[in-house]
């Protein structure tokens, strides 16, 4: 079967390759997107934390066609050492993020 979006083809067996890929992300972001809810809804000052939601996402949509189907060069090497390094900081971040060395060093830029 054959989706088809604006001129772009992608075969079934293709977007199912992206599975794994979407599950991960999910994995990743609903707990922190949860958390952020959570706690930003506690601070008067960070009212304004879902109006700039919405502009982004609504951004991202104005722009999907130049951001989901433009012709790229993959630059695995790179892209896999940010990838690596991102998920570095990310479970640094997750796990010792109420840790009292991290929270006094923050301490410093409130």
């Amino acid at each position: 079967m054959i989706h088809s979006l604006s001129g772009f083809q992608q075969t079934a067996p293709a977007r199912a390759e992206w599975l794994p890929v979407l599950i991960g992300l999910l994995v990743l972001f609903v707990p922190t997107f949860y958390d952020l809810s959570v706690a930003l809804r506690q601070q008067d000052d960070q009212a304004h934390g879902p109006i700039i939601l919405l502009v982004v996402v609504w951004l991202i949509w104005q722009e999907r066609e130049a951001l989901f189907f433009a012709s790229a060069k993959p630059a695995r090497i790179l892209g896999n050492a940010l990838l690596a390094f991102g998920l570095l900081v990310y479970v640094l971040g997750r796990f010792l993020g109420n840790h009292p060395v991290f929270d006094s060093a923050l301490a410093n830029f409130r």
